[in-house]
């Protein structure tokens, strides 16, 4: 216990931390930038994944209305992809929510 506690002080009266203050403008607005969620597209392509028949259809579906990454489907949302491709609603729903977990 006493060598983490002197390892926690000796990161603590580093030069590189300072005291949060909420009214300061740059520290707060460096803390909101810092708990940013770090968005990454997943783009289609590199997966070297061997689909279901069933899943390669839902792909092509996608592809075939401009959907080439995870980013894109979610973008459009549901009721445009119902409109614009031959997947039934619960399909689009299930694909929603397996994209929607990958970016949260």
């Amino acid at each position: 216990m006493n060598k983490f506690k002197g390892i926690f002080d000796s990161y603590w009266n580093e030069n590189e931390f300072v005291t949060f203050d909420p009214d300061d403008v740059i520290l707060s607005n460096q803390l909101k930038e810092a708990l940013k969620p770090k968005t990454e597209n997943l783009y289609l392509q590199y997966f070297d994944i061997k689909a279901y028949p069933y899943q390669i259809e839902i792909l092509d579906e996608l592809k075939a209305v401009g959907c080439d990454s995870a980013r894109s489907v979610l973008e459009i949302g549901k009721d445009d992809l119902v409109k614009r491709t031959d997947l039934e609603a619960e399909t689009i729903d299930e694909v929603l929510s397996i994209l929607q977990a990958e970016f949260e």
